[in-house]
């Protein structure tokens, strides 16, 4: 299957079709929806295609959307008519935000927490902060979704040597409108409660506890 190198990192690699994460030392790692999804807190990003119902179908097209867009490749012929409000939204989001785009889908890891995963997006905003956000198509964003920007920027700032100022979920929606959810808490106590989640979760798989 396609796989997405880290420009800066080529030693992890992310197997799409199952959604794994590789190290090239031959380690798996967990990918942070993963252990949301193994703790039982809300999933709220992409899951592999066997689990995906119409809403998760919906949300994966918007997120390509996005991608698309953003590394100017969209072929705007293309797009599904039932998506035009999302593609409205995410035009409206790069206008009224993003001044610089850093780095779109680029795959982030952590060695020492056993964690990696994919950032929608990072970039310098109109007021000169450097963000990293996360797409969402829910109508109910979830209060947890900053327990998901939280191990994307710590592993972020410790591959790239760039300091994250913003973390938001941009809620893109039907009528061509985003809502942006910042996640105000300090990094380091989102970051604290994340990794308890994935101890968990590592936890639950190494005792093979189902639930």
């Amino acid at each position: 299957g396609r796989e997405k190198m880290i420009q800066e990192a080529p030693e992890i690699f992310l197997k799409e079709e199952t959604h794994q994460y590789f190290h090239s030392s031959g380690r798996e790692l967990m990918p942070v929806t993963e252990a949301f999804r193994i703790v039982g807190i809300t999933d709220f990003s992409r899951v592999p295609a066997k689990y995906l119902d119409p809403a998760r179908e919906r949300g994966d097209a918007v997120h390509d959307l996005a991608e698309y867009y953003g590394l100017e490749v969209l072929n705007e012929a293309t797009i599904d008519p039932r998506l035009a409000g999302h593609f409205e939204a995410i035009k409206k989001f790069y206008r009224e935000r993003v001044k610089r785009i850093i780095a779109i889908e680029q795959p982030i890891y952590d060695l020492v927490a056993g964690y990696a995963g994919t950032p929608d997006i990072v970039y310098v905003s109109h007021q000169d902060k450097i963000c990293l956000d996360d797409f969402k198509t829910p109508i109910k964003v979830s209060e947890a979704c900053r327990w998901q920007t939280a191990p994307y920027a710590r592993a972020w700032e410790k591959l790239n040597k760039l300091k994250i100022e913003e973390r938001n979920a941009v809620q893109l929606r039907e009528d061509g409108e985003y809502k942006l959810f910042p996640h105000t808490n300090p990094l380091r106590k989102d970051f604290d409660d994340f990794v308890t989640i994935l101890k968990c979760a590592y936890l639950k798989i190494q005792n093979k506890i189902r639930s």
